[in-house]
């Protein structure tokens, strides 16, 4: 049986930096990836967290991300997870 944990997790650099060189998120934040202190001013800019997912329906286990813009609005958060190894937008605002 698998060993349920919803507990959220911080991210690491890599996968911020990860997130960051995905082209959806830099047209939704602006990020230019030539700009040498755009990954500094997205990471704080942006609530994240990771989770150790597993869905019973359709039976997706891995890792889950969760972005939230630092302005409340009525737009949702962003998700990400991982597919075949590579992440995937799989929720936008």
């Amino acid at each position: 049986m698998y060993d349920f944990d919803n507990t959220p997790y911080a991210l690491t650099a890599d996968e911020w930096s990860e997130i960051a060189a995905l082209k959806a998120i830099q047209d939704m934040w602006g990020l230019d990836p030539r700009d040498p202190d755009a990954l500094g001013h997205f990471r704080n800019t942006v609530y994240a967290a990771k989770f150790h997912f597993f869905s019973a329906t359709p039976g997706y286990v891995g890792d889950l991300f969760i972005l939230q813009a630092d302005v409340l609005s009525d737009e949702g958060p962003v998700l990400l997870r991982r597919d075949a190894g590579k992440l995937k937008l799989i929720l936008e605002p």
